[in-house]
C-alpha cells in the first residue's frame, strides 16, 4: 500500500510565506486606499443645465427625525423620521462625517439640484463633494425632487 505524502510535503515553505507576505502587502494597500481616499469632485448633472436649485441645511433631533430647512430662509421644508427617510439619513451622516473628517462645519448648508437632462444631486459646497440621486433609483430622485419642488 503506498502512502499518501502530507500537506506539508507538498507545499514548500517558500510558497507559503510568499502567499502570506502577498496578503498582507494587499491588506496594507486596501487599507491606504480607504483611509487617505477623497471623492474627486464631479461637474453636478452630467454638465447638464440646471432647472432647479435650492440650499438647504439638516438638523437631526434626539428623537431621530431629521429636519430639512431652507437655508435662504430658515423655513422647514420637511421633517423624516429614520424609518420614513431611512435614505436621507443615511447620505446626511455620510455627508456630515466626511465635513468632519476635513474639519468643516457640519451645519452649513447643501445645495440640491435639478438639471434638465433628468439628474438631480446632492452637492456639498464646503468639501466640493457631489453626489448624483439617480444612481440609488427613483424613489430616491423623487424625495429630493419634492425638496426642490417645496421651494416653487
Amino acid at each position: 500500500m503506498q502512502q499518501v505524502p502530507r500537506l506539508k510535503e507538498m507545499i514548500p515553505p517558500w510558497a507559503g510565506a510568499a502567499g502570506g507576505i502577498v496578503m498582507i502587502v494587499v491588506l496594507v494597500a486596501t487599507t491606504i486606499a480607504t483611509v487617505t481616499r477623497d471623492s474627486v469632485p464631479v461637474e453636478p448633472g452630467g454638465g447638464s443645465p440646471m432647472v432647479a436649485s435650492r440650499l438647504v441645511a439638516f438638523e437631526s433631533t434626539d428623537e431621530g427625525v431629521l429636519v430639512v430647512r431652507d437655508a435662504d430662509t430658515g423655513d422647514q421644508i420637511s421633517s423624516l423620521l429614520e424609518s420614513d427617510g431611512g435614505f436621507l439619513h443615511n447620505l446626511v451622516a455620510v455627508l456630515s462625517k466626511q465635513r468632519r473628517r476635513h474639519a468643516v462645519d457640519t451645519a452649513l448648508p447643501y445645495q440640491l439640484s435639478a438639471h434638465t437632462n433628468g439628474r438631480v444631486s446632492i452637492r456639498d459646497p464646503a468639501t466640493g463633494r457631489v453626489i448624483d440621486i439617480n444612481a440609488f433609483g427613483a424613489n430616491q430622485v423623487e424625495t429630493f425632487a419634492a425638496l426642490l419642488r417645496v421651494a416653487s
